[in-house]
């Protein structure tokens, strides 16, 4: 995929996102790989809802460009431990939060979808948001993982490609719907 066409997918996805309420005000941060070395992110306080291709800042993997979100060092981690990912998504889906937040393990095959694109969620501890411990403790996760929840604090989803990844966040928030509304109803059962 070109940069432009990467560009114009960032922002989509940005849309989509601030447009479910996955994200408010200027939560959330999205990035993609163009190159072995360098991605595309979404800059410090725009919301996302509002982006444009013009905002997006170039960034190396070993360093901070000036203006890019404060989460960056934690998506940096995903794309060095990984030099096959080709996109980072990271937002703060209400249902999936909650349920993290209550300390509760969302299983991931509650529908056989879900299964095939969430893969096994990883449960990440918390730690304060923009700082190294972020990437330190997504980084202790399994290396196949696409599908973080961290606690106190939202979701990062992972794919080949920026509309890969957020499917999967979107994915996610269904998921955690369906679980939430299961536990009035005595909880949900698993598949047999």
């Amino acid at each position: 995929m070109n940069h432009d066409a990467v560009r114009e997918a960032i922002c989509l996805a940005g849309k989509r996102l601030w447009e479910a309420r996955l994200i408010v005000a200027t939560e959330g941060n999205l990035s993609a790989r163009i190159g072995p070395d360098r991605i595309l992110a979404t800059p410090s306080g725009i919301e996302k809802g509002l982006l444009t291709t013009e905002m997006l800042i170039e960034c190396p993997l070993d360093s901070v460009a000036n203006g890019v979100s404060s989460e960056i060092e934690m998506h940096q981690a995903l794309y060095r431990r990984d030099p096959g990912l080709g996109a980072v998504v990271h937002a703060h889906p209400l249902q999936a939060t909650a349920v993290v937040t209550c300390g509760l393990e969302l299983p991931y095959d509650l529908t056989p979808e879900s299964e095939d694109v969430l893969g096994p969620i990883a449960h990440v501890g918390f730690a304060m948001p923009g700082t190294p411990e972020v990437a330190a403790e997504i980084s202790a996760t399994p290396v196949d993982c696409r599908t973080y929840l961290l606690s106190h604090h939202g979701a990062v989803t992972t794919g080949k490609d920026v509309l890969d990844a957020l499917r999967r966040m979107e994915t996610l928030e269904r998921v955690a719907e369906l679980f939430v509304a299961c536990r009035p109803l005595g909880g949900a059962r698993p598949r047999g």
